[in-house]
Order: structure tokens, then sequence, then C-alpha cells
């Protein structure tokens, strides 16, 4: 890239299947690691820093590196009716014969994204601005509201000097995902050649919600009188959904 960049990928790829009579249940799992050294993921982004000096700033995690990535999928039919192990004659095949259900889980990690700063004080036309960290550790506290931070905003100060900012691209990780779906359904069957299959779907079936990343561009937090936070002025909280 651009010629000074480049991506590389490494994962570990898994996937087991196991067939029960006519049903099926399936999961996959990637353990992957994505660096590369531009601000587009696409291979079209510029550099996130051009100052010769500061290069080793753009190698980093990509914006869509997820470490985690495991996808459970099933496939159930009730072994009741005709053509099945048990109750396959007589009225109760009738009744209880030709259900099915199956669904799917999604679980994966969240995407990194990057803490930038105000750049007034920079003076250096094409650079984009990171914030300084002024603690080693930065906490995670998990928050998804505007007034519960993500990370500890304390963490991170801006810069008030003609300088960079000492932390780099993709330096934090956003919150993960997880979603299930499931179906039930049931298969009637008409004069043999013709079938009907009714079905109920549900989509996020435990409705869990899917947060954006926080906000990551710093800012003073306002206070109120006795010193409690009143505002994070959108710096580390979560205001969107994915």
């Amino acid at each position: 890239y651009e010629p000074f960049g480049s991506m590389s990928y490494n994962g570990l790829q898994t996937r087991l299947k196991k067939r029960i009579g006519s049903s099926i249940i399936g999961l996959s799992y990637t353990f992957s690691k994505v660096i590369n050294t531009t601000n587009g993921d696409n291979g079209d982004g510029t550099l996130f820093r051009a100052y010769p000096m500061s290069y080793t700033l753009d190698r980093a995690l990509a914006g869509f590196d997820r470490p985690h990535t495991l996808q459970v999928y099933y496939v159930y039919q009730f072994p009741f009716g005709k053509g099945h192990s048990w109750l396959n004659h007589g009225w109760l095949a009738e009744v209880l014969g030709g259900f099915q259900t199956s669904g799917s889980l999604s679980r994966y990690s969240g995407i990194p994204f990057t803490i930038s700063g105000p750049n007034s004080s920079l003076n250096a036309a094409g650079q984009s601005q990171t914030a300084d960290q002024v603690l080693q550790n930065v906490q995670i506290y998990g928050g998804h509201d505007a007034q519960d931070p993500y990370f500890n905003v304390l963490a991170f100060a801006p810069v008030t000097t003609a300088r960079l900012g000492t932390t780099g691209r993709d330096l934090l990780r956003g919150p993960g995902v997880f979603a299930m779906n499931q179906n039930v359904s049931r298969i009637f069957t008409i004069k043999e050649r013709f079938k009907l299959q009714i079905m109920g779907e549900a989509f996020n079936l435990t409705n869990t919600p899917l947060f954006a990343n926080p906000g990551a561009s710093w800012a003073a937090p306002t206070l109120n009188a006795d010193g409690t936070v009143k505002s994070y002025n959108n710096f580390g909280v979560i205001t969107a959904i994915a």
C-alpha cells in the first residue's frame, strides 16, 4: 500500500458437523488476527501517520479484526409421526408428526477503534491527531449508555503542544456480538405430492442489543457542582446500536 504498507492475516479455522438421523448440528470457530498499516481496511485508505518518524504507529490491528468468531447451527426433526421411530401410526402420528425446529447462534468479538484527539495544536497538514495515554492500563467497564462509560476515559488526555499523540490506531476493542435465531415449523403432507409448511420464526430470540463502538474522540466531561459527571460529551460512552 501507498507503497509503504502491508496486510497480514493469520487464523485457525475449525468446523464440526454431526448428523443424527435426519437431523444435523454443526459449529465453526475461527481464531484469527489481522494487521495492516492503513486507515482504509479495503486497501484504499491513507497512511495513519505520514510523518516518517512515526511510520511505526501505522502498523496495528485492522479495523475489521475479530479474534474470536463462533457460529452454531442445527436442524432437528422430532422423531414422531410417519417414517420416524416413535408414534409412527394412528391418530397420534397425525397429531404429533411433521414437527421440526432449527436455529443458529452467533458469538464474535467486537472491532477495534482509535482514540482521537483535537488537532488544533498539531500544526501538521494531512495528519490526524490521537490522544495521549496517561495510564498504563485502560480499564474496560462495559457501560452501554450515555452516563456509564465503556472504558476509563481518564486513561487519556489531549495533546496541547505541536506534536503527535502517543497512542496508535485501533488501540481498544468495542463490545462483542451475541445473536440467536430460532424457528419451529410443521410440515403437512397433502396426497403425497404436495406439502404445506407452517413456520414461526424469532430473530434475536434473546432480545440482546448489538451495541456500536463507544465515542472515541477525546472530550472533557461536563461536571456538576458537586464534582460528579453531568455529561461525558460522547467520549467513551455508547450512544448507538450497531
